[in-house]
């Protein structure tokens, strides 16, 4: 078994466990699953499989819709926001005479 695939299946299996034993939330075992799915992914593009390909980017997609919707992405959503505050005008109004 090619390392990639022993990586996928790691991460799947070490998602499934955490998840039956209640020590994972589902957006983390979901991230997870996205994770392996992508590495799966990347096998079958290296193997020349283009249906398995297809099939694992599309469980990759759905797995990190998952996750961000479902909280996963909330760190990010928030570092997101900060940098976009940093490129938004200010208005600057000149002092007025008094």
């Amino acid at each position: 078994m090619d390392p990639l695939t022993s990586a996928g299946l790691a991460l799947f299996v070490c998602g499934w466990a955490g998840l039956l034993a209640r020590r994972l939330r589902r957006h983390h075992a979901n991230g997870l699953f996205a994770i392996a799915e992508g590495l799966f992914c990347i096998d079958d593009i290296r193997l020349n499989d283009p249906l398995g390909t297809v099939f694992c980017a599309a469980c990759c997609a759905l797995y990190a819709y998952w996750w961000w919707h479902g909280g996963g992405g909330n760190g990010t959503k928030r570092r997101l926001r900060a940098l976009r505050r940093k490129f938004q005008a200010t208005r600057r109004t000149a002092p007025q005479p008094t």
